[in-house]
């Protein structure tokens, strides 16, 4: 990932396992509420997912290298090369469900009026850190939004997508 992906965008904050240094406040940590109180979580092994499915998601960055990740999916379903060696036609393969479906590659693909049509949708968690990305080809824009802490992020994220659902 790093040769193929991380080095061509130029994202160099990526990572894998938990964010941060044991013992230094170098990265925000991961929370978790804990009999009502918002506590931190050491960066190490149980501050991220179990290595059995680390393939599904030990990746970390910031929110600037991430949209970089996120222009290339843009700029595939607009026709464009990227500094990935991918085809705009690869890229627009992962936004297709195989089998039909909504669900195509890690993007769930659906269709909404404030995106002018269809738009993919991914999110993911290790339970502790929350992200969320939305983006709507037809519009040249994405949305992206992380945090530390996954029950802080529910509601008001809930609440936005049912507002832009309408």
């Amino acid at each position: 990932m790093q040769t193929r992906i991380f080095d061509p965008l130029g994202m160099t904050t990526c990572g894998f396992g938990a964010m941060g240094t044991a013992g230094k406040i170098d990265q925000p940590w991961q929370h978790k509420l804990i009999a009502g109180k918002h506590l931190p979580i050491d960066p190490g092994p149980l501050a991220d997912n179990p290595a059995v499915i680390a393939p599904a998601g030990t990746v970390h960055c910031s929110i600037l290298d991430w949209a970089k990740f996120i222009q290339i999916h843009l700029q595939g379903e607009q026709r464009q090369s990227g500094p990935l060696k991918l085809k705009p036609e690869t890229i627009k393969y992962l936004h297709t469900a195989p089998i039909g479906g909504n669900y195509g590659f890690g993007w769930l693909i659906l269709d909404r009026p404030w995106a002018g049509g269809r738009v993919l949708n991914h999110t993911g968690s290790n339970t502790q850190n929350y992200a969320v990305v939305w983006v709507a080809p037809a519009k040249d824009f994405a949305v992206l939004v992380m945090t530390n802490q996954l029950i802080q992020a529910k509601k008001p994220l809930e609440r936005a997508m049912k507002l832009r659902q309408h």
